[in-house]
C-alpha cells in the first residue's frame, strides 16, 4: 500500500477540468483559497418578478469565466435577469478576464501555500510555511531566482523559436527569388538577342542572385538579416 504524503493536493476541480495544484490545509481537502471561495449559488430576479439562480464560480481560469458568461446571457435571453445588472456582471468578468495573467504570474509554489493557519507565527521572515525537507521550512528567495532564471531560459527560447521561424520563412523567399533570377538569366539571350543590354541585364541579375544566395547563407549560419 503506498504511503499517504503527509500533505495531500487539494482536492477541487477547476472549470477546465483541472486539479487545484496547491497543497490542500492539514487534516482537510481543499487548500487554502478554495475553502476561503467556494462556489456560490445566487438568486436573482428578473423582469417578470420570478426568480433564477445562478452558480458564481471562483474566478481562476478562462473556463470559469465563460461558464459565468453563459449563464448570463442565457438569464438575459429569458429575460430573468435586468439588463443593467447583467451589465455590470459581464463588465465585472471582463476585469477577472484580464487579471488572469497576472493571477498567473503570481501563482505560488506549494511550498509557499499556508496548510496550517495555527502555526501561521511560526514562520520565519523570508522562509516558506512548510517544506517536505526535514528542516520545515525553505528559504523563499533563493528558490523564487531559480524560477526567476528559468522563467528567462523560457523566454529566451520561445525569442529564438519565432527568430528561427523568421529566419526560415525568410530563407524559402530568397531561395525563390533567387531561383527566379536564374531563370530569368537563362531566358534573357532568347528575349533580347546577344546585345550590349542582354548582357547587362544578365550581369545585374547575376549579382543580384549572388547576393540571394549570400543572404541565404548567413541565415543558415542563424545570422540575422536587418535589411530583411
Amino acid at each position: 500500500m503506498a504511503k499517504k504524503p503527509a500533505i495531500g493536493r487539494c482536492q477541487h476541480i477547476k472549470g477546465n477540468g483541472t486539479q487545484c495544484g496547491s497543497p490542500a490545509l492539514r487534516g482537510q481537502e481543499l487548500c487554502y483559497q478554495h475553502t476561503q471561495c467556494p462556489p456560490e449559488r445566487v438568486k436573482v430576479k428578473g423582469a417578470d418578478g420570478e426568480t433564477s439562480e445562478i452558480v458564481v464560480p471562483l474566478f481562476e481560469d478562462a473556463a470559469s469565466i465563460q461558464t459565468m458568461v453563459r449563464q448570463v446571457a442565457v438569464l438575459l435571453l429569458r429575460d430573468r435577469i435586468d439588463g443593467e445588472k447583467a451589465g455590470r456582471l459581464l463588465y465585472a468578468l471582463q476585469i477577472a478576464s484580464a487579471n488572469l495573467k497576472r493571477l498567473a504570474e503570481e501563482k505560488p509554489r506549494p511550498v509557499q501555500v499556508v496548510v496550517d493557519t495555527d502555526k501561521v507565527a511560526e514562520t520565519p521572515m523570508g522562509m516558506t510555511p512548510w517544506s517536505p525537507k526535514k528542516c520545515g521550512h525553505e528559504p523563499e528567495k533563493v528558490e523564487d531566482e531559480k524560477i526567476a532564471r528559468t522563467k528567462r531560459e523560457i523566454l529566451k527560447e520561445q525569442e529564438q523559436q519565432e527568430i528561427n521561424e523568421q529566419n526560415e520563412w525568410r530563407g524559402r523567399r530568397i531561395d525563390e527569388v533567387a531561383r527566379w533570377m536564374e531563370s530569368n538569366r537563362n531566358m534573357v539571350s532568347t528575349w533580347m538577342g546577344e546585345s550590349d543590354n542582354a548582357e547587362n541585364l544578365k550581369w545585374r541579375l547575376g549579382v543580384m542572385k549572388d547576393y540571394l544566395e549570400e543572404s541565404l547563407k548567413k541565415l543558415r549560419k542563424g545570422e540575422d538579416l536587418q535589411e530583411w
